[in-house]
């Protein structure tokens, strides 16, 4: 019976395979250097695990480093907490910890122009508390949190 079963795959392989070797007619063209395509290096992300608000359920998100990316799709206007998760190197595998600790992130929130103003008159500009893996899970909810973004909506997301 064994046989019989080595025969009949032989059989049906023998067409699959003579279909799937493409002939080649007169001489092959190199493709110019213009033509060919070439991947750059992915830059490094950073993975971050967040809750939206009003739920406990942990998502996560990757964004490239040295770049603002705006809430919207894949980032929550009102998350609810946030933290570092790992950071991946231009190949896609994970980076040391003594890297990982050097990695800070940020959220931008969408300011009144009354607050941008009394921001610039106390000294602070635009500037938002960054965060990093130490801190681990930064709530935007505690009042008590230097992230507290008192209702505040997050217009951009950004790590370094």
């Amino acid at each position: 019976m064994h046989l019989h079963s080595l025969a009949w795959g032989a059989l049906l392989c023998r067409p699959i395979l003579t279909l799937s070797i493409p002939t080649q007619h007169g001489a092959q063209i190199p493709i110019r250097v213009e033509e060919q395509k070439t991947t750059k290096p992915v830059a490094n992300s950073v993975i971050l695990a967040y809750t939206s608000d009003g739920t406990d359920r942990v998502q996560h998100a990757e964004l490239p480093l040295q770049q603002q990316i705006s809430s919207g799709v894949d980032l929550p206007a009102h998350p609810g907490s946030i933290r570092i998760e790992t950071m991946l190197n231009d190949k896609g595998g994970f980076v040391s910890l003594e890297e990982l600790d050097q990695v800070m992130c940020r959220v931008i929130p969408r300011l009144s122009m009354e607050e941008k103003a009394s921001l610039e008159a106390a000294g602070m500009g635009k500037a938002w508390p960054w965060f990093k893996i130490r801190d681990e899970t930064v709530s935007f909810k505690k009042s008590s949190s230097r992230w507290f973004l008192a209702g505040r909506s997050i217009q951009s997301y950004e790590c370094r």
